[in-house]
């Protein structure tokens, strides 16, 4: 099973958290992060979404520790010639783990001639990967969009309402499983 790094901007998003955590947990990939990308998404969380209580924050780093307590890993300082330093982690969250893949948001901040130079990672946008994911396997990918609607209740979101939300982030990965959804109807 391929072992993807999930950095924090992909994490950050309550929807794409979701999918990406239940593609994982439909065993698609094993997810990979580190105490500091934890660490990232929580402060990030924090700071702009007051609204969620720190006990929730909490809750939910638990949460994610308990279902996948493979996926944390120990990091050694990297010092990779990123155009932001600060992401050179996420690099080494992917040496560390043998990881295929990582998933973020800011692809331009890990340039895959960098990358490279230290890992054989492929880096990709959520879009990108959830794309392929859905390739392999497109009737669990169409399951794991029912489950996580099935399960929102504040606010409750249909499939299709939830996948509007994850389009922000992964639009042609929500437009094909839109069609699915369609044809199955």
């Amino acid at each position: 099973m391929q072992r993807v790094v999930l950095d924090a901007c992909v994490l950050y998003p309550a929807a794409l958290r979701d999918i990406l955590l239940r593609c994982a947990e439909a065993r698609f990939f094993a997810p990979i992060w580190s105490e500091r990308i934890l660490s990232e998404m929580l402060s990030a969380l924090s700071r702009n979404r007051p609204d969620i209580p720190q006990e929730r924050l909490v809750r939910l780093q638990e949460l994610m520790s308990a279902a996948f307590p493979e996926a944390w890993v120990e990091i050694d300082r990297l010092t990779a010639q990123l155009p932001d330093p600060d992401d050179s982690h996420v690099v080494a969250a992917a040496i560390a783990s043998h990881a295929s893949t990582i998933v973020t948001l800011n692809v331009r901040h890990f340039p895959q001639s960098t990358v490279d130079v230290h890992t054989r990672a492929i880096v990709m946008t959520p879009d990108q990967f959830l794309l392929q994911l859905l390739g392999e396997d497109p009737e669990a990918m169409v399951m794991v969009v029912l489950r996580a609607a099935s399960a929102l209740r504040n606010p409750p979101l249909s499939p299709r309402e939830l996948l509007g939300v994850v389009a922000l982030h992964a639009p042609g990965y929500c437009a094909h499983v839109t069609e699915l959804l369609a044809a199955d109807s």
